[in-house]
This record gives C-alpha cells, structure tokens and sequence, in this order.
C-alpha cells in the first residue's frame, strides 16, 4: 500500500499540475489539447540546460541542477505553448487539430535532439538524457503513521512545490479577480447559473448581495434582469455605497444579458473604474483624518503636560 501511494503521487502530480494549466487555458477561451506536449518539451529543455551546465556528471550537484532544470523546464513549456497560441489566435487555426500536432511534433522533436546531443557529447545516439534520480526527502514523526505516513515518505522535491502552486492557482482562478473576470467573460453559462455560483465566492458581503439577487430571480420573467439587479442593488445594506456608486452599479444590470460580449465588458469596467476612483478618494480622505487625529493627539498630550508641570 505505501510503495502505491508514494509511487502514485510522484507520477500523478505532475500530470495534476498541467491539468490546471488547461483549466487557465479553458478560462481564457483555448481548448488545449496539447498539454502533453508541453510536458514533454519542458522536460527536454531543462534536462538539456542541465547537460549543457554539467556536461552530463550531476555528482555532488544534484539538488542545486534539479531546481535548475525545474526553472528552464518551465521556460521551455512556455516557450512551446507560444506555438499552439500563434496557430489558435492570430491564425484561427482548429484547437483540437492545433493540440494533436503540437503533441506529435513535441514526441519528435524531442526524441531528435536528444539522439543528436547524445551523439555529441557521449558518442552515443540514444534518445535520453541519462542523468540522475531526483533525491527525496522523508517528514520524520508523521512518516511512521500508518497508511497516512506514506504521503510523507520518500518524498520528491517537485511534490510540494506543486501542491503549492496547486493552491495559489485555486485561488487565483475562484477568489482573485482576475479568475472571476476570466470566467464571465469567457463563460456561455446563462447569467443567472453565473449568479448562483458567484454568490459562494469573494468577500462574505458580495456572497450576500448575489444569494438576495438569486432569491429575486425566481421573478425573473415577471420582472426584467435589470429591474432585479436594480432592486438589489438599492436596497443592499452589507456594502456602504454612495447613491452615484449606486447608479453606477445600476448602469451595468441595464447591460447584462442584453446587449453584446463588447457592450457588457465595458460597462462593467467602466463601473469597475468608477469605484476604484471613489475608493482612492477615501483612502486619500483616511490618510488626511490620521494625519488631524495624530495632531490633535499630540497637541493635546503638550496640553496636558504643560498643565501637570
């Protein structure tokens, strides 16, 4: 049981980490295909950055020309995955064709050069990089639990760092707002599925004012989106707004689901905007109020010190 568990994480994750590639390629409106591919090219690029620093001999360095080749083996997924941009948007070209090919190109290309580099360095025309095994690490104390202790033991480096990219891309995608922004724009949901999911994300105000805004759409058909949108938004109580701040989030319910992608995208950053003005003229306004009260403070502490001496 701990040989599968230790052995299924070191081959798994790997194949989890590319996978949340695809969900940012989903969000931005790209079907990729072609994440294997990239996978395997980022491997080569790092595996050969590394040969090009050592000369294939990684003895005694193998820990610093892991991070190395981890650092070169992202450059080079990036650096690939630029192609299946170039077909997919300036060219228009078929995804789904786009990500098969990169995937077979990647396979070739690969398996090419490094026969070749082989045949240069080592006069052997093999199709790997014969290098080292990555080192692991063991959690001492947790690691002598049984069956849980096995997700502790033997432990490859890249392992942690991908459950923390794993995280910070969860948060990125369903809490930040670039990720929420990525998926309205993009998103062929109906707008009130959108509503119903947004009111379990964000700060707990936002979550109140989407699940009263959920509860009004039952109305929906009685009542138009905008009306909705702007009854909810004139009678919300958990967010201090300004009666223009209001009107201004009452602007962008006129668009929703009515009209198109470019319309509604540009009433929602021009409200988006707007607020971010008001808000850097209460921070202004905040610093102005610190500086009195902390002048205030100080001339009535002189006050009181000239009175008790």
């Amino acid at each position: 049981m701990n040989t599968i568990i230790i052995d299924g994480l070191a081959f798994a994750l790997p194949l989890f980490i590319i996978a949340i590639g695809g969900i940012f390629s989903e969000r931005s409106g790209i079907t990729n295909l072609a994440l294997e591919g990239f996978l395997g090219f980022g491997a080569f690029f790092g595996a050969v950055m590394v040969m090009a620093f050592t000369g294939g001999s990684v003895s005694g360095v193998e820990v610093p020309m892991f991070f190395t080749a981890l650092i070169f083996a992202v450059i080079g997924g990036a650096l690939f995955a630029m192609l299946h941009a170039l077909l997919c948007i300036p060219f228009k070209a078929n995804q789904v064709i786009s990500g098969v090919v990169i995937n077979i190109l990647s396979a070739a290309l690969t398996a090419f050069f490094t026969s070749q580099i082989n045949t240069l360095l080592v006069g052997k025309p093999t199709n790997k990089f014969v290098l080292s095994v990555c080192q692991k690490f063991t959690v001492p104390g947790i690691s002598k639990i049984p069956v849980l202790g096995a997700f502790f033991t033997d432990i490859y480096y890249y392992e942690p760092i991908i459950i923390v990219v794993a995280l910070v891309a969860a948060y990125v995608l369903y809490k930040s707002r670039f990720g929420m922004d990525a998926e309205l724009k993009n998103s062929s949901e109906p707008v009130p599925d959108i509503f119903g999911e947004l009111k379990s994300r964000g700060d707990w105000k936002l979550c109140e004012f989407f699940r009263k805004l959920c509860l009004r759409m039952e109305n929906f058909g009685e009542e138009s989106l905008a009306d909705i949108w702007s009854g909810c938004v004139m009678e919300e109580e958990s967010v201090r707004l300004t009666p223009s701040e209001r009107r201004e989030l009452c602007r962008v319910g006129a668009y929703l689901g009515k009209f198109s992608e470019d319309d509604q995208s540009e009433a929602i950053q021009a409200c988006v905007s707007h607020l971010n003005d008001a808000l850097r003229e209460l921070s202004e306004g905040a610093r102005e109020k610190a500086k009195l009260y902390t002048g205030l403070g100080i001339t009535a502490g002189l006050m009181l010190a000239t009175v008790l001496i």
